[in-house]
Order: C-alpha cells, then structure tokens, then sequence
C-alpha cells in the first residue's frame, strides 16, 4: 500500500526515468515546483519520485500534467511578450550554465558560504534549459499538425535545448560539491552526499541539521521521494517492495509474457535485429553495430550507438524527446513512450520494429 499522502491522489503516471542521483533530481523537483510556479504562475503540487537500481522514477498526477500544458498552450497563444522573456532568459541562463561549468573543469574551489547562490543559480538553469523547453514542446506536440505549423518558431528555439541534458553539471559540479562535503566531515565516500537533497547538504555546510548517516543508508537500498506544496517526505522499503508499489510495475508482471509492445511513432520505418539495453554512457561497451537500442531515455551522451544502431525504442518520451529528435535527424525508424519497453525486454533478444504503425514485435 502506497502511503496515505500518495495514495489519495489516484491518476499518478510514469512521467519520465533518469539515471541520476538523489541530490541531481531535488534540484529538478525545485524547478518544477516552485520556480516554476514563479515563472508562469503553474507548477506541480504534487511530486513524486521512486529510487532503486541506480534508477529515478518521476511520477506525476495527470490532472497537473494537462494543467501545466494548458498553462503553457496558454502562454504560447495569447502571452507572446511572456513568452519572449521566458525565451531571453533560456539565452541568459546557458552562457551562466557554460561560465559555470568553465569555473569548476578549472577546479575551482567551492566556499561553504557561497553554495546557496551557485545552487540557486543552477536551479534556475534547470529550469529554463530543461523544464520549460519540455514542457514548452510537450504542450505543442498536443496540438494538431496545422496548429503546430503555427509555432516553429518557438519549437525551432525550444528543441535546441532538449539536444543537451544537464549530466554534465553533475559530474563537474555536484562531485566537488560533494567532495567538498566529505572533506568537511573526514569521509573517504563523497557518493555518500550524493544521497542529500541539496538543500540538506547546504545545512550540513553550514552546520545546520541533517540526515543522519542511518537515514542516508536506508535511500541508499531503496526509497520514495514525495513532495507536496514543497513539504518533502521520505519512505524507505527494498528495492522490490518500491517496484511492486507501483501500479505499472505491478501491469508489466502480470503480462510477463507480452508479445508485443506499443508505442509513438517518432519516425517511420522498419527494422529486425537484436536487442541492446542502454541507459547509460557505461552500457554502450556492450552495443554492437546493427543492434536495436531500447532505453528508458536517449541523451547526447548515447550519440556513438544512435548514429549506428537499426532503430531507436523508448520507455518515455514524446514527439519532442531526445529520441524523436535525434530519429527524425539520423532517419532511424523511432518508437517512443512504450512505458514497458526496458521492463519486458533484454539484451539479445530478437524484434521486429514496425514504426509504421507503432509496433515492437518480440520474434525470439
């Protein structure tokens, strides 16, 4: 049984999966809250996030999904001023986010007192180089193909961004961040400060109170991240009982003999081969030329294996995912939003992809 505040809500939906850490994702669940809620007067009340296997689950209520977009659709109709300055600060923010990232490859040393400014900072580039642009494209991908001529300027500004990912704030900043962190408390393992949201680690700089190290090891084996209205709660559990308190992981074991998976078409085609699993830079040891990628989610980090592989298949995403992009550019036959794809099938097994109609048929 979910928890009494999560259960009450009862059209939760798998939104998006990354492969990220706790501290990474609590700077998104601001971006989504709270500044969003700054920014276009809309946001999402109610977050909620599942980590196990090196794996973050996004969940959110589909009722604030269809309200964001049509906030947005909103904005992109009738708000063409708000909109140009939302756009000016997307271009504000990433020569701040390539400054920063300049700054630290330089091993430039954090202060303790200066990390509530910098957090604060790439917060906010989280927000306009990541959020809004998908929430901006997903809106317009809503709309029917005629209405979405109306807007290639702004899918034209918006899909630049969704071309990059922020993986690399995490590997040049957070980790100092972190290593910072341990060097403050004597600690060998700075991956341990990745399991801190980042505000709890800012108390800790500022020796303030924090989670304890027992608290810290139970996210460690598995947990549940849930923010309302930006009260934050934690629910510890193994990573099998968190999967079975999901009802689409409970759908996907029941049909464990599925034949067939379903999903959008990004771009047309056909292809046969085997399957290979990739969520990460570390999986593409393991692809082969030829091979048929299936990932929770592509991002430029995966472009050696895109360029090469037959076609392209998705647990999330939409028309204005990475992967729908990425397909559309290489011509690769693309099916994405199958929500079951990593789930039901495995490395090696044989499929058939039929983008024409939206099909992955499992051959052997």
């Amino acid at each position: 049984m979910l928890p009494n505040k999560i259960s009450r809500i009862k059209d939760w939906k798998v939104y998006i999966q990354r492969r990220n850490s706790l501290y990474y994702v609590s700077v998104f669940n601001k971006a989504y809250g709270q500044l969003l809620q700054k920014e276009i007067s809309c946001s999402f009340k109610n977050q909620l996030y599942s980590f196990g296997n090196k794996i973050c689950t996004f969940y959110r209520s589909e009722k604030e999904i269809k309200k964001v977009s049509k906030k947005f659709l909103n904005l992109l109709w009738h708000k063409k001023e708000k909109i140009k300055k939302i756009k000016e600060k997307c271009v504000k923010y990433e020569q701040i986010e390539k400054e920063l990232l300049k700054q630290y490859e330089n091993n430039i040393i954090l202060r303790v007192e200066n990390y509530e400014k910098l957090m604060e900072k790439i917060s906010h580039i989280f927000l306009y180089l990541t959020t809004i642009p998908f929430l901006a494209l997903e809106a317009i991908s809503s709309l029917s193909e005629k209405e979405q001529c109306l807007f290639k300027e702004d899918i034209s500004f918006f899909i630049k961004f969704r071309k990059k990912n922020r993986n690399p704030i995490e590997s040049v900043i957070f980790e100092q961040i972190w290593k910072k962190a341990a060097k403050i408390q004597n600690k060998p393992d700075f991956i341990f400060y990745s399991y801190f949201t980042y505000d709890e680690l800012g108390d800790l700089l500022k020796n303030r109170k924090y989670p304890s190290e027992k608290e810290i090891e139970k996210r460690k084996s598995g947990c549940i991240f849930y923010d309302s209205n930006d009260k934050i709660c934690f629910y510890y559990g193994s990573v099998d009982q968190l999967s079975w308190m999901m009802p689409e992981n409970k759908k996907v074991e029941k049909n464990k003999y599925i034949s067939n998976i379903k999903g959008n078409i990004a771009y047309k085609g056909y292809a046969e081969g085997k399957v290979c699993i990739i969520n990460h830079e570390s999986d593409l040891k393991k692809f082969r030329a030829g091979d048929i990628i299936v990932s929770i989610n592509t991002n430029p980090t995966l472009m050696p294996a895109l360029v090469k592989c037959k076609a392209i298949i998705t647990d999330e995403g939409g028309l204005s995912c990475h992967a729908s992009i990425i397909s559309r550019e290489l011509k690769k036959p693309c099916i994405v939003g199958t929500k079951i794809a990593t789930k039901v099938l495995k490395d090696g097994d044989f499929v058939e992809v039929n983008a024409d109609s939206g099909i992955v048929k499992i051959i052997k």
